[in-house]
């Protein structure tokens, strides 16, 4: 019982750091909002701009990882899009496409 009970105590204090420790970090200004924002969306044009188009190019970036496995980047080529409408029940239809056009709702039911 007495470890059950120390447990207990030890999850209580776990909870309240992380509490004090959240609560601690002020909110972002909405300029410090837009900065985080223009910084992920250079990030994401950076990562589209080397990411291998088709599949010859996608093998150039084949590597080992260190724990033995294969990593590779997927070729452009390779991509599907996904579209999420709801339809007239109300309940969400989810469409997927390659990812050289997006997807087509024509012939849909209730459309």
């Amino acid at each position: 019982m007495k470890g059950k009970a120390t447990l207990v105590v030890a999850g209580v204090v776990l909870a309240a750091i992380s509490t004090v420790a959240s609560a601690a970090k002020p909110a972002m200004t909405p300029q410090q909002r837009q900065d985080f924002v223009a910084k992920a969306q250079q990030k994401a044009a950076a990562m589209r701009a080397t990411q291998p188009r088709t599949e010859s190019q996608a093998r150039a970036t084949m590597k080992r990882t260190s724990n033995g496995a294969t990593a590779i980047r997927v070729p452009t080529e390779l991509w599907t899009t996904l579209a999420a409408q709801p339809d007239a029940k109300g309940s969400i239809r989810v469409i997927e496409a390659d990812g050289s056009s997006a997807p087509s709702t024509e012939g849909l039911p209730n459309e």
